[in-house]
């Protein structure tokens, strides 16, 4: 194998042309990874490929899906999205990376031997340096070396990092997965708020109902952290009948219908626990509208005849009511709030209407 090559003449336009193009490759996909891996809760403008990539490919994937008829192949069909976009991402991360080297490699092409003479040279070496393979048919020399030991450090620093994501997306699945078993017992299908309070007062439930949604507002804490952070998290659906969007209205409902169809007087705390979860859930609800940039929607139903035998339901289980005309005011007042925003992101991620 020769010594080490080098070359103390300056570049041409086109090397440096190259040299330009290939560290700012490295640079978009350095950025595109710091952003999304190691710093997740930073501005979505700081974001530039990641989400646009998901996005793009996922309203190409839900329209090649609309000619499914089954309903249920269909959404099976959707489903398998959320794992093979984590799978886009990983791929593109460890194939940007390797072609931006190569660039960089090709503007030096007297530093290596034999020298490089083609791109599919210059990428299999660059290949073989990030997956850390070793060099062995190339001897490299001056900037050329300190190439390939940063690809080298880029791919391990890499793999570790995707391995992380990955165990932190399986984990924040689970999490979310838990809350919307917990619910489904109690929301029914299509899932309601009033099925929860329904359920609770036929089962004399109703005192331990504010240690229950302290302890659900803790679950969807938790699933603002992930779900922010991580918005690819939205594309992995639940498996439970209901989905998690679905979920999240209900649990929403049920806090709305106490705060204000529900004389709370009688059931001390039940209230205040109402509210605090409404206040928690807030910002979950903005932060899904400003990462999926949701069109601003009007908050869909219920209408008043709609709200009114919600009432008569309530009130034949047993629960206390408050007067139906003030009542029915703040319901629909309160419920704008989210209500819109779960609505628009339930089409965005084409749930059918008996998961939501």
């Amino acid at each position: 194998m020769s010594g080490e090559a080098g070359d103390n003449s300056l570049m041409d336009a086109p090397h440096v042309i190259v040299l330009l193009g290939g560290l700012l490759l490295i640079g978009a996909m350095g950025a595109d990874i710091f952003a999304t891996l190691v710093v997740p809760q930073a501005p979505s403008r700081l974001r530039r490929l990641a989400p646009r990539l998901v996005e793009g490919v996922w309203r190409a994937w839900r329209w090649g899906a609309r000619p499914i008829r089954d309903a249920d192949r269909r959404q099976r069909v959707l489903g398998l999205y959320g794992p093979l976009a984590v799978l886009l991402l990983t791929a593109l991360w460890a194939g940007g990376l390797p072609v931006g080297y190569s660039l960089v490699l090709l503007a030096l092409p007297a530093q290596v031997r034999p020298p490089l003479t083609s791109p599919g040279t210059a990428l299999y070496l660059s290949g073989t340096a990030l997956l850390t393979l070793g060099v062995g048919d190339s001897a490299t020399g001056g900037a050329a070396r300190a190439v390939v030991r940063a690809e080298a450090a880029s791919g391990l620093g890499l793999a570790a990092l995707v391995v992380t994501w990955l165990f932190t997306l399986q984990s924040a699945f689970r999490q979310r997965e838990a809350l919307v078993l917990t619910l489904a017992a109690r929301i029914g299908l299509p899932p309601a708020g009033a099925t929860l309070l329904e359920r609770y007062a036929h089962l004399g439930l109703l005192d331990t109902l504010p240690q229950d949604i302290a302890a659900w507002e803790a679950r969807l804490a938790e699933v603002q952290e992930s779900h922010l952070a991580y918005p690819i998290l939205a594309h992995v659906r639940s498996r439970q009948p209901v989905s998690w969007i679905g979920a999240l209205g209900a649990l929403l409902d049920a806090a709305t219908l106490v705060l204000t169809t529900v004389d709370t007087s009688a059931t001390p705390g039940l209230r205040g626990s109402a509210q605090l979860l409404s206040d928690a859930a807030d910002p979950l609800v903005q932060g899904l509208r400003r990462d999926f940039a949701l069109p601003p929607d009007e908050a869909p139903g219920p209408t008043r005849a709609e709200f009114e035998a919600t009432r008569r339901r309530l009130g034949a289980a047993g629960l206390p009511l408050t007067d139906g005309e003030g009542a029915w005011a703040a319901f629909r007042a309160q419920r704008v709030a989210y209500a819109g925003v779960l609505a628009a992101l339930a089409r965005y991620c084409a749930l059918p209407p008996d998961r939501t």
